[in-house]
């Protein structure tokens, strides 16, 4: 008799320890990526000088082709624009409350499907019409294809892939702006975050 009390007591023990080893696994799922503050605050250094500047949280529309986050400094703007040929999120200087288009970084997400070649294609006309030459890929190391701008405006073109869906990155500005708006994109792209992993801009 107390040998089977014994091992109904043990069947019972374990059958417990499974149950409350399955409570936990549901009660503690995969933790998610931390959620990002709505502003930051950052030393930045424009003309050899450091000083603080407030950014705030970046994030495309959830139908936008891919999803990230990033920030952006409070004294540029955002546009988001939906065009035939995919979807643009524009980030234009508003120095002094002065808004200046011709000095911005855009985010332009190609429809997924798109093919690479014509990508490429299409990338390279807009190259061409900035004057671009090939740039140097150790200054943005995550992009597939990178161009310098050469022509009135300074800046670069950079073109990539992210899970099948191809995107790239245009800064254009005019010369004038070069030492407000390269540290400003620097920040921007430092910043970025995919949505899914957390992990900075790079390519896979």
């Amino acid at each position: 008799m107390n040998r089977y009390f014994f091992i109904l007591l043990a069947a019972t023990i374990f059958i417990s320890c499974n149950a409350a080893e399955k409570e936990k696994a549901v009660s503690n799922p995969e933790p998610k990526i931390a959620a990002r503050g709505d502003t930051i605050e950052v030393q930045i250094s424009i003309e050899g000088m450091v000083e603080s500047m407030r950014m705030y949280l970046l994030e495309p529309p959830e139908n936008f082709p891919i999803q990230f986050s990033t920030y952006a400094p409070a004294e540029m703007v955002t546009e988001t624009v939906n065009l035939e040929n995919g979807k643009s999120i524009s980030i234009m200087a508003n120095f002094g409350g002065r808004l200046n288009k011709n000095a911005q970084l855009t985010i332009f997400a190609f429809p997924a499907g798109s093919v690479g070649s014509e990508v490429h294609k299409r990338v390279a006309e807009i190259a061409k019409s900035y004057n671009a030459v090939p740039g140097d890929s150790a200054l943005h190391p995550w992009a597939e294809k990178l161009y310098d701008l050469r022509g009135e405006a300074f800046g670069f073109l950079a073109l990539d892939v992210k899970e099948g869906v191809w995107f790239y990155v245009l800064a254009a500005y005019p010369p004038q702006y070069a030492d407000g708006m390269g540290p400003r994109i620097n920040l921007i792209l430092e910043k970025w975050r995919w949505a899914e992993s957390g992990e900075p801009l790079r390519s896979q």
